[in-house]
């Protein structure tokens, strides 16, 4: 089992027992979608193509795919239509892959538009999970998306820098190791 999954399978815990979630366009929420309880009535909302196609045939979920620009060599939906969507609505907890997470940027991302998405997310979440490999603990990119008042938990690997973590979570958010 490889980082990604191990991350998706920690985040599993943070899931509703019913109720709204999002899944944004990165790697490991793919991989977490896959993972999803085959039981659970959940309303999910994604920007992410593949992650809407892999959730399609799963009767009990109520799929809800975020209208927008599809990113040229991504499943990511982005642009005005998507973040329009968002505005008007919520979700109980949200879940994000981060390229980077830091104590002075918080969860920030490689892409622009991606981050721009990212951050109306946020604010329509009542609850956010980040999700960061150990080489993303400690990088930083201009593209913030959420400051770590914003970030609720925090998923990682064991092989993250112990005093970033330390860092981080004295910033607010919950730490969970995969």
């Amino acid at each position: 089992m490889d980082a990604i999954e191990r991350m998706a399978k920690a985040a599993l815990a943070a899931l509703p027992a019913d109720g709204a979630i999002l899944l944004d366009s990165s790697p490991v929420s793919l991989h977490l979608a896959a993972l999803l309880p085959a039981d659970r009535e959940l309303i999910v909302v994604t920007n992410s193509f593949d992650v809407a196609t892999l959730l399609s045939t799963r009767p009990k979920l109520e799929l809800r795919l975020v209208g927008g620009h599809l990113r040229p060599g991504s499943s990511a939906v982005v642009g005005p239509w998507s973040r329009l969507a968002l505005r008007n609505s919520f979700v109980d907890i949200a879940f994000f892959g981060a390229d980077g997470v830091t104590p002075a940027e918080g969860a920030s991302s490689a892409d622009e538009e991606v981050a721009t998405f990212n951050r109306v997310a946020v604010a329509a979440s009542r609850r956010v999970v980040v999700l960061a490999d150990h080489t993303a603990v400690g990088r930083a990119y201009p593209a913030t998306f959420a400051t770590l008042a914003d970030v609720d938990t925090l998923v990682t690997e064991a092989d993250a820098d112990p005093d970033l973590l330390r860092e981080i979570t004295a910033a607010g958010p919950q730490l969970v190791m995969a």
